[in-house]
């Protein structure tokens, strides 16, 4: 290396030239991995340099003098014993080893205040913090990281995920409140906060505390991230109709947010699981309803109670006015219904609430074998119900000889004579489903009374269809005869023997 003064080589090992005693500047590269290597490498270079120009002023004996060379080594023992004499004693002279110490304690000054610089730099960098927080998180040392992290946050608070990341180490170590009160704090403060509802939804979902989502999704201002997590709503239920007069009968239905139950009581009580469940929309009798409603979310989430105030104005028609009364029989009997002007009747045979769901009255019927429970009620065009009437009814037959079964086998028996069928089980041999025969009544013609036969017919895929074809067994002496109805829908019966 030459100086950079007059040109002249540079002894090995030396920072001045012995020529033109010029100072050569070094600054050293300087990589943040080399700090605690530093010092002990100037160290080194000290101690080279102090021994080296020490043994070159030992060799140097002719020309000096005996005061001269015990001043140097005065000057050696007072170097040792530290910089600071030695300033002291040679900060006058113009020597090779004060500027040779003027060197090293300016490299020590630089090199330590570089140091310190760039320790002052790491303190006050929002980068280095985060990606040693990072690098620390990645080897799992979440105390390290969050350390780091909480320095970051306090050089800038920038919603760039660090408050996110913090809250996850948080969690991570075991300190869930921590977590939880960070990511609050990130959802208060920032406009969209998309991640921190994420993080803390997580967090609550994996502890199953979903009541607590709930709470905080009410709380959220911002639709699209209540949409995101809909599943864990429990929102209060709507209802398609508003408080108001209604003069004609509309049905009323009640909308959940998600999947779940909905229970709603018409009388103003609070609704609660034992309410009755909204599983269609209700029809509404004429007058005035408190309806109130509850929705349950398929984490048992329960909603706020909604609530209106429904008046039905609409004219009610009369219930049904039947000609049988409820009662035991022992003959056949036909039940006649009058219904109302432009009004339907719809009844059931087993006991249920009639709807216009149920079996439409279309003319008279006869009265079933054995016991039944009828219901009837009678709707308007504009949908309006009217109350139900309800008979209750017992027919066992005077006199018969034979029994319902005896008159099916005769009939069946007839058929397969006749070749209709092939067999007992209503196979027939130009169709691939079979026939089949049902009694369910009996009828009166003529004051004589009869079984009433049904001919069916069950598809391959076990469909049922009425053929119309009926048959009329008389219960005293089992003669089979052809039942049909007339033009006055009245039963006649004909031979068939």
């Amino acid at each position: 290396m030459k100086c950079p003064n007059c040109g002249k080589e540079l002894t090995e090992g030396f920072l001045y030239c012995d020529i033109c005693g010029g100072e050569v500047r070094i600054v050293p590269d300087f990589e943040p991995e080399l700090e605690s290597q530093i010092y002990d490498t100037l160290t080194g270079v000290a101690e080279e340099i102090v021994t080296s120009d020490h043994d070159k002023s030992e060799s140097k004996t002719d020309g000096s003098t005996q005061s001269e060379i015990t001043d140097k080594n005065e000057t050696n023992k007072k170097m040792n014993n530290g910089i600071k004499g030695y300033f002291k004693k040679y900060k006058s002279r113009n020597t090779p080893y004060f500027a040779t110490l003027m060197i090293i304690a300016a490299v020590l000054f630089f090199s330590t205040a570089l140091i310190i610089g760039i320790k002052v730099y790491q303190y006050h960098s929002y980068n280095y913090q985060v990606s040693e927080a990072l690098k620390a998180g990645g080897e799992k040392q979440y105390s390290k990281a969050i350390t780091y992290l909480e320095r970051a946050i306090e050089i800038s608070d920038k919603d760039d995920g660090a408050q996110i990341l913090l809250a996850d180490y948080f969690y991570k170590n075991g300190k869930t409140e921590d977590a939880i009160n960070v990511l609050y704090e990130y959802i208060r403060k920032w406009k969209e906060p998309i991640d921190g509802y994420r993080l803390l939804i997580s967090i609550y979902e994996e502890q199953a505390d979903y009541q607590k989502i709930n709470e905080i999704l009410l709380t959220c201002n911002d639709e699209n991230i209540v949409n995101q997590f809909q599943k864990y709503v429990a929102l209060p239920p709507e209802f398609s109709l508003q408080d108001s007069i209604y003069y004609e009968m509309v049905p009323l239905k009640i909308i959940g947010n998600s999947k779940g139950r909905i229970f709603y009581t018409l009388d103003g009580s609070d609704p609660t699981e034992n309410s009755r469940e909204y599983k269609a929309p209700v029809f509404l009798d004429a007058g005035k309803y408190t309806v109130k409603a509850i929705f349950i979310n398929s984490y048992g989430i329960k909603s706020q109670i909604t609530s209106k105030e429904l008046t039905i104005a609409v004219t009610k028609p009369y219930a049904p006015e039947v000609s049988m009364y409820s009662g035991t029989y022992t003959e056949p009997n036909e039940i006649e219904i009058n219904p109302q002007e432009d009004c339907e009747v719809y009844y059931t045979l087993d006991g249920s609430e009639p709807t216009q769901a149920s079996r439409l009255y279309t003319g008279p019927f006869w009265m079933p074998l054995g016991a039944s429970h009828f219901k009837f009620i009678t709707v308007t065009e504009n949908e309006v119900l009217s109350d139900v009437t309800e008979r209750k009814y017992q027919l066992f037959l005077k006199g018969a000889a034979i029994t319902t079964q005896q008159a099916i086998n005769s009939t069946v028996q007839f058929q397969i004579e006749t070749h209709f069928i092939i067999d007992s089980e209503g196979h027939s041999a130009s169709q691939s489903g079979r026939y089949i025969y049902t009694c369910d009544t009996a009828i009166e013609v003529a004051e004589t009374s009869y079984y009433l036969i049904e001919e069916s017919y069950i598809d391959p895929t076990d469909a049922r269809t009425k053929t119309g074809n009926q048959f009329a067994v008389n219960i005293e002496t089992g003669d089979l005869f052809k039942a049909e109805l007339n033009t006055l829908k009245r039963y006649t019966v004909t031979p068939l023997n």
